[in-house]
């Protein structure tokens, strides 16, 4: 990856952190306020808030689930990692011979 997606991927990743900080405040800042009914606008906003939060975290959510797995594919292709390889007659003879 060169510098320049780096930088913007820690840029995304610390708009996202303060986002997510900012909409958390808003909703405990705004949790006992007084209701004016149905069309209260705190009300839209905190369930805007909440749904961009809920958002956030299954975009977390898949981003550790993709990093796992290809931490694990990675691991697989290794050669170190014999261990993860069932072994056969063949593959034993294989290293048999070298």
């Amino acid at each position: 990856m060169n510098r320049s997606r780096k930088t913007a991927a820690v840029v995304l990743a610390v708009l996202l952190v303060a986002l997510s900080l900012f909409f958390v405040g808003f909703s405990a800042a705004e949790a006992g306020h007084d209701c004016a009914g149905d069309s209260c606008p705190v009300c839209e906003c905190m369930a805007f808030a909440n749904r961009v939060l809920k958002t956030v975290a299954k975009v977390a959510a898949v981003s550790a689930a993709s990093a796992v797995f290809a931490a694990l594919l990675i691991c697989i292709g290794r050669e170190d990692t014999a261990f993860l390889r069932k072994n056969t007659l063949v593959s034993w003879k294989v290293k048999l011979s070298n």
